[in-house]
C-alpha cells in the first residue's frame, strides 16, 4: 500500500503550486460554508443546492468594479473550459468571456475552476496556467466575501 506522501510525490507538481491548490480547497469551502450559512442554500430532493447564481445576482456587482481587472485578466483572457464527452470522447470545451464580465460569470468560473481540480479536470496539470487562474479565484472570492455583511459574518465568524 502506498502511503499519502508517496501519493503526493507521484504528483510531481511544484511545492508552490500545492500550497496554492490547499488555498484555494480552504477558501473556496469556506465560502461555500459561509453562503449555506448565510441562506444561499435550497433543498431539492435529497440533494442540497448552493445557491452562488442567486448570491451573484443579489450582489449584482460588475467585475472590475472594486475586483483589479488585472487579477480577473487569467480568468477573462483564458476562461477555464468546460470538460464534456461528447460520442464517447472526453474533452474541453472552450468558454468567452461576456462584455461585460459580471459577477455572475466570474462566479461560475470560480466553480469550475474547483469542478476540474476536484474532479480530475486538471491532469495533465499545467502549473503556471493553473496557477493564475487559482490566484485570479483566490482574489475574487476575496472581494466577494465582503458584498454581503451576513456572508462576511458567517465566513469570519464575526
Amino acid at each position: 500500500m502506498k502511503t499519502v506522501d508517496e501519493m503526493i510525490e507521484r504528483v510531481a507538481l511544484p511545492a508552490e503550486h500545492r500550497y496554492l491548490v490547499c488555498q484555494f480547497l480552504l477558501v473556496f469551502s469556506r465560502f461555500e460554508a459561509a453562503l449555506k450559512r448565510s441562506g444561499y442554500a435550497r433543498q431539492d430532493g435529497q440533494r442540497l443546492i448552493v445557491e452562488w447564481r442567486r448570491f451573484a445576482q443579489e450582489t449584482s456587482a460588475v467585475a472590475g468594479h472594486g475586483v483589479p481587472v488585472g487579477v480577473l485578466r487569467p480568468l477573462i483572457e483564458r476562461p477555464p473550459e468546460r470538460q464534456q464527452v461528447a460520442n464517447g470522447v472526453l474533452q474541453f470545451v472552450g468558454e468567452v468571456a461576456p462584455d461585460p464580465v459580471n459577477s455572475e460569470w466570474v462566479l461560475e468560473m470560480v466553480y469550475r475552476v474547483r469542478n476540474n481540480l476536484f474532479h480530475g479536470g486538471k491532469w495533465p496539470a499545467e502549473p503556471a496556467r493553473d496557477g493564475e487562474l487559482l490566484r485570479s479565484c483566490l482574489d475574487a472570492l476575496s472581494y466577494y466575501v465582503d458584498l454581503k455583511a451576513e456572508v462576511t459574518q458567517a465566513y469570519f465568524g464575526e
